[in-house]
């Protein structure tokens, strides 16, 4: 048995068939299960997860959109938190990826029109780049937010779940 197969059953808890927590980290020393209920964690367990577990993957999907995305007339955004309030920028430019992946047309269409109208897309003619600026007023695009959106559109969706296959 691999760490995959020894380790998933505890770090996606599920109630009623559905995706209820994911832990990301467990202290076993301390007896500590560190399971925040926080977007950008989701996101990357998402992420990490979909190349070895497709299924999986899309489960926890699910309950992130349920629980962290705020679908609003001009778009969706993912919020840090199940709070009403925020905007956690680098989960909703997961977010764009991630639905596109798995083949959620609504919320890919719905993150990249609130990534579109918010975070300042620009093509450089000079050198040829597009890259999104998110207002920062930086020399350079912010490589951490662009580096979780550009996946969107390097690759055809599936790319990232069949990597390991």
């Amino acid at each position: 048995m691999d760490w995959y197969d020894s380790t998933l059953p505890e770090a996606v808890v599920r109630a009623d068939g559905r995706v209820e927590q994911v832990l990301i980290y467990r202290d076993i020393e301390q007896a500590l299960d560190h399971a925040p209920d926080v977007a950008g964690p989701w996101a990357l367990m998402i992420q990490y997860t979909l190349p070895f577990d497709r299924d999986t993957a899309a489960a926890i999907w699910e309950t992130f959109a349920e629980r962290f995305i705020t679908r609003t007339g001009s778009g969706a955004k993912v919020r840090p938190t199940a709070g009403p309030e925020g905007e956690d920028i680098r989960a909703t430019c997961l977010a764009v990826w991630l639905a596109r992946e798995l083949g959620d047309a609504e919320t890919f269409e719905q993150t990249l029109a609130w990534a579109d109208r918010n975070y300042q897309p620009a093509f450089d003619e000079t050198t040829g780049e597009f890259a999104y600026w998110f207002h920062l007023d930086e020399h350079h695009p912010r490589g951490q937010w662009n580096n979780a959106i550009m996946n969107a559109f390097v690759a055809p969706p599936g790319t990232w779940s069949s990597i390991l296959k």
